[in-house]
């Protein structure tokens, strides 16, 4: 009596998402976040970075390049609202593609980030709504757990060795 009605499930429709991870900073979350992203077997893995002010991403598009992640980054101009910068971006690819929004997200937090980034992300979803093939994933780093110190730049980044295959030491180069 319960299975009355409900449509047989068909795997043929389902395609393979776009992931489309968004990066404030090239740190321990963001790269737990990279990681996800190609554990899911994208269509695609996107990068990007909503700019405040022209010019201020410099600095953050040298070390993703010199780092070499095989993720491009892409850099655009945030006119002040991230939710509308994001829907926009999201807007832009294909109509016919399931995106898969991955928002980077700290291990621990104190009750006013949480309050803030709680903010942030409900703002985030009321800007995704109108997009019926769009989910929002946080991925949340894992402090603490089993981490591996890889020298990057003159300053040192802790990053999980979780997912041993997407994270090597390879001559001071991270490779996610």
């Amino acid at each position: 009596e319960l299975d009355e009605d409900i449509p047989v499930f068909d795997p043929a429709g389902i395609g393979r998402p776009i992931a489309v991870v968004v990066v404030e900073d090239l740190d321990r979350k963001t790269a737990h976040a990279l990681q996800y992203a190609k554990t899911m077997r994208a269509l695609s893995v996107q990068a990007v970075h909503f700019e405040t002010k022209e010019g201020s991403s410099k600095e953050l598009e040298r070390r993703w390049r010199e780092l070499g992640i095989g993720v491009p980054l892409r850099v655009v101009r945030n006119d002040g609202d991230v939710a509308s910068c994001l829907a926009g971006y999201v807007g832009a690819l294909p109509d016919d593609a399931d995106v898969n929004v991955i928002i980077p997200h700290p291990a621990h937090m104190g009750p006013f980030e949480r309050l803030r980034r709680g903010r942030l992300g409900a703002h985030l979803a009321r800007a995704l709504l109108p997009y019926d093939r769009v989910r929002i994933t946080l991925v949340r780093d894992h402090a603490g757990l089993a981490q591996r110190l890889v020298r990057l730049d003159e300053r040192a980044v802790d990053v999980p060795a979780l997912h041993e295959g997407f994270a090597k030491r390879d001559s001071g180069r991270l490779c996610v």
